[in-house]
């Protein structure tokens, strides 16, 4: 069991890289307990970042299985994780992932390859602007939530992202190089994902395909239906007080969805009214 909280408080600017050398495997930074290969019956303690001029999770320079994570667990960490992550602060927030296959960029728990039953947690994000990059290896993801590999895992958390400014999800090059503010169950199985999304922002929302991985607000994954089965469950908000916009890549989707086994889900746009402001809703998704 490892057990532990994780409090970064910076007046300044928060920024973890995974390395500058693409030849390695493995490489991280990490706040939050756990770390690459990290083997728990169990991982309890929240991770709680504050910054005060903006927040870089930046995997890439780095090799394979590199990976920028602020959450507990870490890549190939097995253990059944019940961790909170809030990441806030002022200026903007890049999250971008890398070139080898794996390199991922995350604020959430879990990982690639992670394992172990299950997720409890909710994940909190805000700040000035947001941009979530895919990569150019293979899976090499960006994402917002928490994330898991192994078939019959599940997670069960709540959401919630608040930008003052414009928020941007650009797919990747690699397949399923993927920028999603979501959880994610990656691997071909059965699956269970419940809990809210809420994406709040002052300023444009814009997802952007890739030339093969897509970008995406809601649960599951992606890339298509990928064979995998199970539920992904919760309600799903998208307000802004500028535009929203979603545009396919060659062959990366822009999805604002929850994916469950029968293939992407129908979205339903709507004009609404936030706290008395005028704004665009994505609503009625459970």
């Amino acid at each position: 069991t490892i057990d532990g909280a994780t409090t970064v408080n910076a007046t300044g600017a928060v920024s973890l890289s995974s390395g500058a050398n693409t030849g390695v495997f493995g490489s991280f930074s990490q706040i939050g307990i756990g770390g690459r290969g990290a083997d728990a019956a169990t991982m309890n303690g929240d991770t709680v970042v504050t910054f005060g001029n903006g927040l870089t999770l930046d995997a890439s320079a780095g090799g394979q299985n590199g990976y920028v994570q602020i959450g507990a667990g870490g890549d190939d960490a097995d253990g059944v994780i019940t961790s909170n992550t809030r990441v806030t602060g002022t200026g903007d927030i890049v999250l971008t992932a890398g070139g080898g296959a794996d390199s991922s960029a995350q604020i959430g728990s879990g990982g690639n390859d992670a394992n172990g039953g299950n997720i409890t947690g909710n994940v909190i994000v805000d700040g000035d602007s947001l941009t979530l990059n895919g990569g150019g290896g293979s899976g090499a993801q960006a994402s917002i939530g928490n994330v898991f590999e192994g078939d019959g895992d599940s997670i069960t958390g709540v959401i919630t992202t608040n930008i003052t400014n414009q928020i941007f999800l650009n797919g990747g090059s690699g397949t399923v190089s993927y920028a999603q503010i979501g959880h994610l169950l990656r691997d071909a199985g059965t699956f269970t994902i419940d809990g809210s999304v809420s994406v709040v922002a002052g300023g444009n929302i814009a997802l952007t395909g890739g030339a093969d991985g897509g970008a995406m607000i809601g649960h599951g994954v992606s890339s298509g239906n990928a064979g995998v089965l199970g539920t992904r469950t919760g309600g799903l908000n998208v307000y802004t007080d500028g535009s929203i916009t979603l545009s396919d890549g060659a062959s990366g989707a822009a999805l604002i969805s929850h994916q469950s086994g029968g293939g992407v889900g129908s979205v339903d746009y709507s004009g609404g009214t936030n706290g008395g402001d005028s704004g665009n809703s994505l609503v009625g998704l459970s």
